[in-house]
């Protein structure tokens, strides 16, 4: 199954400790673009918030669901496999990235050095939100609030099949 990982936001980053930081990020961006790839999922998925803080298109696309066999595997990470049919439907994983307290894992991730290339977007991250407006930094004209997966269909970040919306029915 193709998917990509949409990236979930509050309105700010002024963070309340008593609130729940899942609920506040429920805003996500409708700019995602894709272009072919050579491996599977056969496209590189990327845009939204990340990028447009940080001027970076980075991969967004994985592959969370893979009918594995012998000569099936991830190529270097999740985000791509082995030759393989994909299925007629997209999905979003829900990324939370911006839940809570985004700094202070941040700068976690640099000082250790995590992720890929010791860090070096979790720095350009940092750089980036530390420009920002506090009170009104993520949101946009390509920003929408979550409320159901019917958001994202309408906004065509997932699609459906017939089969799919028939499959499991007792017509």
């Amino acid at each position: 199954v193709r998917s990509f990982m949409l990236d979930m936001y509050p309105a700010t980053l002024a963070t309340n400790s008593e609130a729940d930081p899942f609920e506040n990020c429920c805003y996500f961006d409708t700019d995602y673009g894709s272009m072919p790839s050579e491996f599977p999922p056969y496209e590189f998925t990327y845009g939204g918030l990340r990028q447009r803080l940080t001027n970076q298109a980075l991969m967004m696309n994985k592959s969370p669901l893979v009918r594995m066999a012998p000569d099936v595997r991830y190529l270097v990470n999740n985000h791509y496999h082995t030759h393989l049919k994909t299925a007629d439907i997209t999905t979003a994983l829900l990324h939370y990235k911006f839940a809570g307290a985004i700094e202070e894992r941040l700068w976690e991730a640099i000082e250790r050095k995590e992720h890929v290339m010791r860090a070096r977007f979790y720095k350009t991250l940092d750089e980036s939100l530390q420009m920002v407006d506090r009170d009104n930094p993520f949101l946009t004209e390509f920003s929408r609030q979550l409320k159901s997966v019917s958001d994202l269909e309408a906004e065509n970040l997932i699609t459906t099949s017939p089969d799919w919306e028939s499959f499991g029915r007792d017509d």
